[in-house]
């Protein structure tokens, strides 16, 4: 696993970048696509690495992670921090972690976008477990 020197004096940021390597890698171990295909790679790599447990420092590195010479396309192809904070609502309303145990570790300018996310999803809580209870054949999605 490589890494970017300039990440080793911003930990969090080192985690992030390792987290999503780790996605990444688990992602290409699998037999089907991730959700949304071929297509939406970068994205679904992004959302594994919040339901893997990383959200809060994804979000919070989110822009430190694409570093270099970044084009508009390349970042389009990767989920907003806004996108992340909503997953990561999503991820703990599904694993029962309530907002005021996630809020601290976010960076204050996250905070109240990621209340209201979470006021969201436990709107929409019944809506969420119609989403759990779907399931797609794996042949529609494999890489064959």
């Amino acid at each position: 696993m490589t890494y970017e020197a300039g990440l080793v004096g911003n930990l969090e940021a080192l985690v992030a970048r390792f987290s999503h390597t780790l996605a990444d890698y688990l992602i290409r171990t699998l037999v089907e696509l991730p959700p949304g295909g071929a297509l939406r790679w970068s994205q679904g790599i992004d959302l594994l690495t919040v339901f893997m447990g990383f959200g809060v420092v994804q979000a919070n590195s989110q822009p430190l992670l694409q570093t270099g010479s970044v084009d508009e396309q390349d970042e389009r192809a990767h989920m907003s921090r806004w996108d992340l904070l909503y997953a990561l609502a999503i991820f703990c309303v599904l694993k029962g972690i309530p907002r005021r145990e996630v809020t601290p570790h976010l960076k204050r300018p996250l905070r109240s976008f990621f209340s209201r996310a979470m006021a969201d999803v436990v709107v929409r809580r019944a809506e969420l477990k119609m989403l759990g209870e779907l399931s797609e054949p794996a042949a529609d999605r494999s890489f064959a």
